[in-house]
């Protein structure tokens, strides 16, 4: 039976329904069409909310790196270094391995400075570092102790090793090609070096850096470009050569 044979009751209650399903059908399609565009918005989000997340993780980061970096010299600071001497140390002690500290001074730094002006200054303090860096392990911790000063804590490196790693800086430094150098009072730029290592009359952080400080003291004193091992850690108060 087609709608044109339908009674007229019937026939208007069959095109109510219809008008009403294809109302519902358009209502439909319409929600589905927003509930489309919702989930691209939420997906949107989504994808927004994981760029901000990594945005800030890695700001988080680069401040951190800041918090514990020398601008200049890209190596760790002085803050850095206490707070890992001392954490290092005590792991040392706990764990009864071996662990050295040295202390480098550029020799005759002012000199270069106030020949050759702050900017070839901080280029020395810089080139300097970067030889150093690519000299000890990366498992080392090299930080700027300040001014022309740098430290670095050798970890499970003994006496004996200390010395072999300072002595391949000091070379490493002296064979470094650096613009004017040849002004300098040595005809090129050079580091000292003092070395101290944990035993036990050096065993806190104050003697460790001390007694560095002490052998490096001696090296300019023996002329520079020297590498000078603190009596402390001589027991018959001999030199390495």
């Amino acid at each position: 039976m087609d709608v044109l044979s339908m009674p007229a009751d019937l026939t208007r209650e069959v095109l109510k329904k219809k008008e009403e399903l294809l109302q519902e059908i358009e209502r439909l399609r319409r929600e589905n069409d927003r509930l489309r565009r919702g989930l691209k918005e939420l997906k949107e989000l989504k994808d927004h909310y994981r760029e901000t997340a990594r945005e800030l993780k890695a700001a988080r980061e680069r401040m951190k790196r800041l918090s514990i970096t020398d601008d200049l010299t890209e190596t760790f600071n002085y803050r850095y270094f206490m707070d890992s001497l001392d954490l290092e140390l005590r792991r040392a002690k706990r764990y009864e391995y071996p662990i050295s500290l040295m202390m480098l001074d550029i020799d005759h730094f002012k000199i270069y400075n106030d020949s050759q002006g702050h900017l070839a200054g901080d280029k020395v303090l810089k080139d300097v570092a970067g030889v150093i860096r690519k000299t000890v392990r990366h498992t080392d911790i090299l930080a700027r102790y300040g001014g022309e000063e740098f430290a670095g804590i050798l970890i499970k490196t003994n006496l004996n090793e200390a010395y072999q790693v300072a002595q391949r800086v000091r070379q490493s430094v002296e064979a470094f090609p650096i613009h004017h150098e040849q002004s300098q009072p040595q005809g090129r730029l050079t580091v000292s070096v003092g070395i101290s290592t944990l035993n036990a009359e050096v065993s806190s952080v104050k003697t460790l850096i001390s007694a560095a400080d002490e052998a490096l003291y001696e090296a300019k004193k023996r002329g520079r470009n020297q590498v000078a091992i603190s009596q402390r850690n001589q027991p018959n108060k001999g030199q390495m050569e």
